[in-house]
């Protein structure tokens, strides 16, 4: 007699059903609650609000923990990153882009002129 896995065959149509761990469940709710925020912080008109929000998705994808980002303290840092770019570039404003290199979030900031 065949076993079950013999008689078993490929079916793409197939449903698969299985647990999702809940650490994982977790990831994916902040992921989610992240994006909300940054949308509705763009649509504030905040933008070094927005990108608080896309920097905190961004470390949640790569899996680096966020629990210590505070929002306050990080829109400060980086107004005060801008007022020293301004300062030393001459620039009208500066930009600021959240990448990711190496597996790491992290925030660049390019003058405008």
């Amino acid at each position: 007699a065949d076993s079950d896995e013999e008689r078993a065959e490929y079916n793409p149509e197939a449903t698969v059903v299985a647990m999702v761990p809940t650490e994982m469940m977790d990831q994916v709710d902040k992921e989610l609650a992240a994006m909300r925020q940054a949308k509705e912080a763009a649509r504030g008109g905040d933008p070094l609000t927005a990108v608080y929000h896309e920097f905190l998705q961004a470390r949640l994808r790569c899996g680096e923990k966020v629990e210590n980002l505070s929002k306050d303290r990080f829109v400060e840092k980086l107004r005060g990153n801008r007022e020293k770019l301004i300062a030393q570039t001459g620039c009208r404003d500066v930009r600021f882009n959240v990448v990711v290199k190496d597996g790491k979030a992290s925030i660049k900031a390019s003058p405008i002129k």
